[in-house]
């Protein structure tokens, strides 16, 4: 009994490691000329908290959320235009942000789609998209101003 508990214990924890990729988080993309990012985390998640509202997406799939840190290379104000950013699905089918937040900032702004960036400073977003997906599929492609950018993987 004992022995086929050990084998149940090592088969579910090596199985769980096998299929997880690593985020590159050291790797940087291009948003502008003057603006860098990284991809700090990706999530895939089953409710969205949006205020005093929870939503829940349809059985089987999920939420994806990232977490970007970008970083102004330049000596001017930079605008992050969050309206820009997609992701792919597995389809090729375009998926526009939802939510936008300023890591340490939260503010009432109108133009939340729109973040700004002081000269020669690093921010930290947290965003989330407006569709779900099926929770088995693979993300791996974001449109970034018109440019494909694949997502890098350790």
């Amino acid at each position: 009994m004992k022995n086929i508990l050990l084998i149940f214990l090592l088969v579910t924890l090596g199985g769980t490691n096998q299929k997880k990729q690593k985020l590159d988080k050291s790797h940087t993309y291009n948003y502008s000329e003057s603006l860098k990012f990284s991809i700090q985390k990706i999530s895939k998640s089953r409710t969205s908290n949006r205020g005093n509202v929870t939503y829940v997406s349809k059985k089987g799939t999920r939420f994806i959320s990232f977490i970007f840190k970008f970083e102004n290379k330049s000596n001017n104000e930079q605008t992050i235009d969050f309206e820009k950013i997609f992701l792919y699905d597995k389809n090729l089918n375009l998926i526009n942000i939802d939510y936008v937040v300023k890591a340490m900032k939260l503010t009432g702004r109108f133009n939340r789609f729109h973040q700004k960036l002081k000269p020669n400073k690093k921010g930290t977003f947290f965003i989330e998209f407006a569709a779900s997906i099926p929770k088995n599929d693979p993300i791996k492609t974001l449109n970034v101003n018109g440019q494909i950018i694949d997502i890098i993987y350790k």
